[in-house]
Formats: structure tokens, sequence, C-alpha cells
């Protein structure tokens, strides 16, 4: 099912299940993503994340900031 014919709600759940599965594989701590943490792998996993929901799920940069913990101007 392609996102742009998900509700809303299923996106971010979807969204959610994107961001642990990535967790998981980079063994990457979800509060440290979360907290903004600036060290080189955080940052690109971040990076990898952000390109990937706002291509690929059509999630605006503001809900993308909001999900991976960090603020709209970063």
């Amino acid at each position: 099912m392609k996102s742009s014919t998900l509700s809303a709600n299923e996106r971010r759940e979807k969204v959610k299940r994107i961001i642990e599965r990535v967790y998981k594989e980079e063994r990457v701590n979800v509060n440290e993503l979360r907290m903004g943490s600036r060290r080189e792998n955080i940052s690109q996993v971040r990076s990898h994340l952000a390109f990937q929901l706002v291509e690929d799920y059509a999630l605006s940069l503001a809900e993308t900031a909001r999900q991976l913990g960090v603020s709209t101007s970063a």
C-alpha cells in the first residue's frame, strides 16, 4: 500500500514502526536519537531516516523533525 493511500493515523504508525526497525538494525538507543544527540553515528541514522520519511512516506519536514526528536529549524 502506498503512503498516499494511508490515513494519517496509519501513516504515523507505519513511521513509528520504521523508526523502531532502523533503531534496532543500527543498534541506536531510541532516547539518544530523540534527544537530538549529535554523535556522528546518531546523526547519520537520523539523516537517513529523515530522507526516507520525506521522500518515501511524504511526511512534512516539520513532522519528520518531530518524529526524530529535533527542532524544525535544524
